[in-house]
C-alpha cells in the first residue's frame, strides 16, 4: 500500500489558521441567523448518496464543504434563542481541547501515556463533586446511552458474581430470572440498554412517577417485591437524577432492601448540578448510588 501523501508543516499550518478563523467566527454569526433552517431536498440528496472520490482533496476542501453544506444546517444549538436540550452550546474551551486531542490522537484503551493517568484523574474529580467515597473508579465515554449499557452490564455482573452465579450454567439460569426497574421518565436509553444485554423487555419494569415526576418510592418497593415474590431476581434500580422532560431528580430507591443495584442516571438539558436547588443530590441520592452517570 502506498504511503499517503505528506502534508507540509506550512500548508498545515495555513489550512489550521484559515479553520480556526471560520471557528472563532461562527459562534458570533449564529444569532444573526433563525434558529432552524430546513435542509433544502438537493442538498440532502448530496449528503445521503456518499459518493467516494477516487482522489482525495486537502484540508481547506474540507472547510469549504462544511461552510457550504454542513454549517447553514445546524441543529442551532449554540443560537441563544435554542430551547435547552442535551447538546450544550459550543464552549470555547471545549473547541480548542478538541483540536488538541484530535492532534495527539490517542487511545485510553491501552498503553502507558499521560492520558491514561489525565482520565483516571478526571474520573476522580467527578467522583469528588458527586460525593462518592475514595476509590471509586470510572470511565470516560463517548455519551450517556453508551455509560447506560455499561452500567447495567456493570450491575449484572455484580449481582450475579456475588450470588456465585457469574459463569456457566448458573448463569444462565440466574440471567432468566433478572428484572430492572428503572423510572418511566427515565431516558429511553435505559430501556434499550437492558435489551443490548440480554434482558427482554417482559422483565423490565417502568415505575410509576409522583406529581412532581418524580420515581414513586411505593411504587418501585413494590414492583421489587412483586418480582421476589415471583421467584424473579431484581438485580437493579435506575433512577434519575435530572430527567430529560422536567430535570426531576428521582429520591435514593430501596434498591439495597433487595440486594440490587442502584444506578444513578442524569439525562437532562438543564445544569441541574450548578442549580442551587438541586446540588443537595449530590451528596445524598448520588453519594448513596453504587454507580451514577
Amino acid at each position: 500500500m502506498p504511503e499517503p501523501p505528506a502534508v507540509h508543516p506550512k500548508v498545515l499550518r495555513d489550512e489550521l489558521v484559515s479553520a480556526a478563523e471560520w471557528v472563532a467566527r461562527y459562534p458570533s454569526e449564529l444569532p444573526q441567523g433563525p434558529v432552524g433552517r430546513p435542509l433544502p431536498p438537493r442538498v440532502r440528496s448530496r449528503l445521503r448518496e456518499g459518493h467516494l472520490r477516487r482522489q482525495g482533496g486537502g484540508g481547506g476542501e474540507v472547510l469549504g464543504f462544511v461552510c457550504d453544506e454542513i454549517a447553514p444546517y445546524p441543529t442551532r444549538n449554540g443560537h441563544p434563542a435554542f430551547f435547552a436540550w442535551i447538546n450544550s452550546p459550543p464552549a470555547p474551551a471545549g473547541i480548542v481541547a478538541e483540536l488538541l486531542a484530535c492532534a495527539i490522537n490517542a487511545t485510553c484503551g491501552m498503553g502507558e501515556h499521560a492520558l491514561m493517568d489525565l482520565e483516571r484523574g478526571t474520573v476522580r474529580m467527578l467522583a469528588d463533586l458527586a460525593g462518592l467515597p475514595h476509590g471509586s473508579g470510572g470511565m470516560l465515554t463517548s455519551g450517556g446511552s453508551m455509560v447506560n449499557m455499561l452500567a447495567l452490564a456493570t450491575a449484572r455482573t455484580w449481582f450475579l458474581t456475588r450470588r456465585g452465579s457469574g459463569d456457566g450454567p448458573d448463569f444462565d439460569r440466574d440471567h432468566a430470572r433478572l428484572t430492572c426497574s428503572y423510572s418511566a421518565q427515565a431516558h429511553m436509553s435505559v430501556a434499550k440498554a437492558a435489551a443490548c444485554i440480554g434482558l427482554p423487555a417482559h422483565r423490565v419494569r417502568p415505575v410509576a412517577s409522583d406529581t412532581h415526576d418524580r420515581l414513586d418510592r411505593v411504587a418501585l418497593r413494590a414492583a421489587v417485591t412483586a418480582d421476589l415474590d415471583a421467584g424473579l431476581l431484581p438485580f437493579c434500580a435506575v433512577t434519575t437524577l435530572g430527567t430529560t422532560a422536567t430535570g426531576a431528580v428521582d429520591p435514593l430507591s430501596p434498591s439495597r432492601t433487595a440486594g440490587a443495584w442502584g444506578c444513578g442516571t442524569t439525562r437532562t438539558g438543564r445544569g441541574v448540578d450548578s442549580e442551587p436547588p438541586y446540588r443537595p443530590w449530590r451528596l445524598t441520592t448520588a453519594a448513596s448510588a453504587e454507580s451514577i452517570r
